[in-house]
């Protein structure tokens, strides 16, 4: 199942259409392809762990700030645009990007 989304990733980042509302180009590609967590999970001995695709992946593998790198990563709105507000974040209990 993962080699199959793996070969959409490819597709898109080669036709340079979207997923899920962003830009896959090579360095995408390559970090979906370097990350067995993301997109099915992958067992970690008895544990499955599973890694959301940053909410904008391109962003995110340039940034080097690692609260802007947080910042891109983060899906949730609400919890997001806290990470960058001098009051502080949101509690861990909503968000624990």
């Amino acid at each position: 199942m993962r080699s199959e989304t793996l070969d959409k990733f490819a597709l898109t980042a080669k036709t340079g259409a979207f997923y899920h509302g962003q830009p896959v180009d090579d360095s995408v590609l390559r970090f979906v392809r370097e990350q067995p967590y993301l997109l099915y999970g992958a067992r970690d001995r008895n544990t499955i762990a599973a890694i959301a695709i940053p909410c904008e992946t391109q962003k995110y593998l340039r940034e080097s700030d690692p609260v802007k790198k947080k910042y891109y990563a983060c899906h949730c709105q609400f919890a997001r645009e806290s990470l960058l507000q001098k009051e502080g974040t949101v509690s861990t209990t909503l968000c624990n990007c």
